[in-house]
C-alpha cells in the first residue's frame, strides 16, 4: 500500500531493523489510530510534528555509540520513541534525571525475541550495570507470536496475499481487509457533524463521538483522546487466556534467557511494565460516561472484528497482564 521506508533494512536475524548512521527527519500529522482507519482524520486535530531522526553506528536511536554505559534500555516503539523527538523518550529522560549513561536500544515493532537478540548482540558488550526491558502490554505477546512465525516460515505475518490476519488467541482469528475496515467500522453516518476544532459550543458534559472521548476537566477545558480498539478489547481477556497463549510461552522463555545473559555479565535485569493507554484511561472513561454511553463506546471499538465486549469484562480483567507479569518476575 506504500513505498518501502528507506530508514529500515532487512536483516536475517532481526528480519527488519533501523538502518545504521541515519541522519534524516521524521514528520507526521496523524497518529496510528487515524492512520489505521479507526478514526476519521477530520475528527482529529492533526497536529504536525517534525524533528531530527538519527541512528548511531549500531542502528539505534542514539547520538553515538558509547563504549561503556550504565543502563541499556530495551523495548519497542515506547523505547525508541520514534514518534517523538529523542529527548522526550524515557531513556533520554532517565539519563537526564539520574545523570547515568543510558543507551537506547529500542526499535519500533520489535518483540521479546528481537529484544533478546539486541541484548546479546549489542547492549551487553557495553557492560551496563542495569538492563531495563520495557514490556508493552498492548502487543508484546502478539509480537512474540508474530516474530516466531516469521522466523519459522521466513514470511512476515501480515503480508500474506489474503490480507491482515489477526491472532485467534486475542478473541478471534479472521482475515481483515483495510478497505472492508473503512466501510464496516467507519460508516458515513454523521460525517458532516462538527469538526474537531469547534469545541467551544459543545455540551460541557462527557461524551463519546465516533471513537473520540471528550471529558471536561477542571478549569473549563476538554480532554480529548482515543484508544486503539484492539488494545481496549484485550482488556476484557482473562488471565487464563494470556497464560494459555503461545505469545506468553515464548515471552517467558525469552525473559529467562535475558536474565541468564545479564547474570553472566553481572548486570541487573529490570522488567518495566508499559500499559496500553486504554488500560490507564479506563477508570476515567468508566467514571465519566453513563452505562449506556459506556457500552456504546465499547461497541464502537469492537466493530473492527465483530466481537462483543462488556464493561464488566474490562472491570474484571483490566489488570490481568499486570498480575501475570508481576507473578512471573517474583
Amino acid at each position: 500500500l506504500s513505498a518501502p521506508d528507506p530508514r529500515w533494512i532487512d536483516s536475517p536475524r532481526y528480519k527488519q531493523r533501523f538502518r545504521p548512521n541515519l541522519n534524516t527527519v521524521c514528520e507526521w500529522q496523524f497518529g496510528d489510530i487515524v492512520r489505521m482507519g479507526f478514526i476519521r482524520p477530520e475528527l482529529s486535530q492533526g497536529e504536525k510534528h517534525r524533528y531530527p531522526f538519527q541512528t548511531d553506528a549500531e542502528g539505534f536511536r542514539n547520538p553515538t555509540v558509547r563504549s561503556k554505559i550504565d543502563i541499556a534500555a530495551l523495548g519497542d516503539s515506547f523505547t525508541d520513541a520514534m514518534t517523538s523527538p529523542l529527548e522526550e523518550g524515557w531513556p533520554a529522560r532517565l539519563e537526564q534525571i539520574t545523570g547515568k549513561k543510558v543507551q537506547n536500544y529500542g526499535t519500533s515493532a520489535f518483540g521479546p525475541q528481537q529484544e533478546l537478540y539486541v541484548l546479546q548482540d549489542y547492549a551487553i558488550q557495553h557492560q551496563p550495570r542495569n538492563v531495563i526491558l520495557a514490556f508493552f502490554a498492548g502487543n508484546d505477546l502478539f509480537d512474540a507470536e508474530h516474530f516466531d512465525r516469521w522466523e519459522q516460515a521466513d514470511e512476515k505475518p501480515g503480508e500474506e496475499t489474503t490480507g491482515w490476519r489477526l491472532p485467534k488467541r486475542f478473541r478471534r482469528y479472521e482475515t481483515l481487509f483495510l478497505t472492508t475496515l473503512a466501510r464496516v467500522a467507519l460508516p458515513a453516518i454523521g460525517s458532516q457533524r462538527t469538526p474537531a476544532a469547534s469545541l467551544e459550543n459543545r455540551n460541557p458534559g462527557p461524551r463519546f463521538d465516533r471513537g473520540i472521548y471528550e471529558i471536561p476537566v477542571r478549569g473549563g477545558g476538554i480532554l480529548r483522546f482515543a484508544v486503539m480498539p484492539a488494545y481496549l478489547q484485550k482488556l476484557g481477556s482473562p488471565r487464563q487466556e494470556f497464560e494459555r497463549s503461545r505469545g506468553w510461552e515464548l515471552t517467558q522463555a525469552t525473559l529467562l534467557r535475558m536474565k541468564e545473559t545479564c547474570d553472566r555479565a553481572a548486570s541487573r535485569l529490570t522488567v518495566m511494565f508499559v500499559p496500553a493507554k486504554a488500560e490507564v484511561y479506563w477508570p476515567l472513561i468508566e467514571h465519566s460516561l453513563g452505562a449506556e454511553e459506556l457500552q456504546r463506546a465499547i461497541d464502537f471499538s469492537c466493530r473492527y472484528n465483530h466481537m462483543q465486549l462488556r464493561a464488566a469484562e474490562i472491570q474484571a480483567n483490566r489488570l490481568a497482564q499486570n498480575d501475570l507479569l508481576h507473578d512471573f518476575c517474583a
